[in-house]
């Protein structure tokens, strides 16, 4: 009997499809940082022969000029990967045709849907499309799911769709749409109130000749000795620079600078470079 699809080769395929969406286009960002407004997607359904996967991924934006968003853009692709394996066969029955339903929320339920038809027979690649997804007041949210398609009268049933996915928007941590330059604060909470951190920095848009980080320890905390760097503390406030020698980092090369404390860990930090504010990667502890 052929086996369902793995979940790690479902997760694998999501991802490296969903990466082609939402990277930027310089190679130094290897992270996903999306722009601000944007949310990205992968959905999936399962084949009825246990080894067809109909995908969809793409991004929905939301206007950053616009204080109450009504109306959202999305970008959409769809797929259809073939599972089977020589001398292990797909189960010999023919798929339906699915469609990816996309439903605007906001205000605590429901506000617009969109239904985008995804048949088998214009497969396995669909080419890119684009639409507005508009409703009567403010978008919060839009979940996407791939289904199979609803009865004539518009009536479902349970199990109808694949895992439903909800898109939010990314907050606005940087310069704009094209960062200038991205970090990462790391921490480690060591027993009995002490804690080992590290922010690393990446230049993104041209070569560092300077860097700059501010943060604000939580009240009681200190720091008992840092690293790479120039800094001083004054109450809560912390204020760390470039040491003579490592100031200048290339486009794609980063700089990292550690410390240990005493109290609370940092929860986030303000890096500049060359006056322009990074975007944060976010926290690890």
């Amino acid at each position: 009997m052929p086996l369902r699809p793995s979940s790690i080769l479902r997760t694998a395929l999501a991802v490296g499809a969903g990466l082609l969406l939402t990277l930027p286009a310089t190679p130094a960002a290897a992270d996903e940082l999306p722009a601000p407004g944007t949310g990205g997607f992968v959905a999936s359904d399962d084949g009825e022969d246990n080894c067809t996967i109909f995908y969809s991924g793409g991004t929905v934006r939301w206007p950053l000029d616009v204080p109450e968003p009504t109306t959202v853009s999305v970008t959409v692709w769809k797929s259809i990967f073939n599972n089977s394996n020589p001398g292990d066969p797909c189960a010999p029955i023919i798929n339906s045709d699915r469609q990816v339903e996309f439903i605007a929320y906001g205000d605590g339920g429901p506000l617009a849907e969109h239904i985008e038809p995804f048949a088998v027979s214009d497969g396995p690649e669909f080419p890119l499309y684009e639409f507005d997804l508009s409703a009567e007041s403010e978008i919060e949210s839009v979940t996407v799911a791939v289904c199979l398609e609803r009865r004539a009268d518009g009536s479902t049933w349970p199990d109808r769709c694949g895992p439903v996915e909800t898109v939010t928007p990314a907050e606005d941590n940087g310069p704009g749409p094209e960062p200038h330059c991205r970090y990462a604060l790391t921490a480690d909470q060591w027993w009995g109130g002490g804690f080992l951190a590290e922010i690393e920095i990446l230049p993104l848009a041209a070569d560092a000749s300077e860097w700059r980080i501010e943060f604000t320890l939580p009240e009681g905390t200190v720091i008992t000795a840092l690293w790479n760097g120039e800094w001083t503390q004054t109450g809560s406030t912390v204020t760390v620079t470039n040491a003579a020698w490592n100031g200048s980092v290339h486009t794609g090369d980063s700089v990292r600078i550690g410390f240990t404390g005493n109290g609370e860990l940092p929860s986030t930090a303000s890096v500049f470079v060359d006056g322009e504010q990074c975007w944060e990667v976010g926290v690890v502890t």
